[in-house]
């Protein structure tokens, strides 16, 4: 059996398993008693390299530490632990070998309530053309729950996803096509000629992205 070496209350995250999974709210996690002095020691719970890899069980009985990460992650979001937000964005990467949906769901969230502090390293990595695809997408998915999130961010954000989509040419698809789904989350019609222009060049996905009808539905511009 594993044993990490983590101490209370860190070392109980690990314990507590899938009991508030993707498909429940979190619970309030500072009433186990964590306070800042715990961040560093969260920090390192999301970064062990040991426990990201234990095998998930065929019989879904797998340990409960499986869970300690979003628990981790969860935690230092209540304590609006901005020190952590590099720490989650790398998180993204690991997606390249072994997709998660806890990260891929539940890390633009994190990333999202934290706002503000999150919004430029966010846009820095979806403009990053050396970065990913996947990593690349879930920055942009991050964008758009800050502006979603935020509503005084919204502007900015909106901002930020056209100047990334500027440079659509140099896009993958799917990064252009996240890009856009953001634009329509955050229903931006200044940005709406230039996502015609990427879609009828042809240069997003469109099983994510969908048409450019798809686009003016979501700002409520068809009838």
């Amino acid at each position: 059996m594993e044993t990490f070496t983590y101490t209370s209350p860190v070392a109980k995250l690990l314990t507590l398993g899938s009991k508030h999974d993707l498909k429940v709210a979190w619970p309030n996690y500072l009433k186990m008693g964590f306070t800042h002095e715990h961040i560093p020691e969260l920090i390192r719970l999301v970064q062990d390299f040991e426990l990201a890899n234990l095998p998930w069980d065929e019989n879904e009985q797998e340990s409960a530490a499986v869970y300690g990460q979003m628990h981790a992650w969860r935690t230092l979001t209540q304590l609006q632990a901005i020190e952590a937000i590099p720490v989650m964005l790398n998180l993204f990467h690991s997606l390249d070998d072994n997709f998660d949906d806890y990260i891929s769901t539940e890390v633009p969230r994190a990333l999202g309530i934290l706002g503000e502090a999150a919004l430029t390293p966010s846009y820095e990595l979806l403009k990053d053309q050396v970065r990913s695809t996947t990593a690349r997408i879930h920055a942009a998915s991050t964008l758009a729950e800050i502006g979603r999130r935020h509503p005084g961010l919204r502007r900015t954000c909106v901002r930020l996803f056209i100047d990334a989509l500027v440079e659509y040419k140099n896009n993958d698809a799917g990064v252009n096509s996240f890009i856009i789904l953001g634009l329509a989350t955050l229903k931006s019609q200044e940005a709406a000629l230039l996502v015609e222009k990427v879609i009828r060049e042809g240069l997003s996905d469109t099983c994510f992205s969908g048409s450019y009808r798809t686009y003016q539905a979501s700002l409520g511009l068809l009838n």
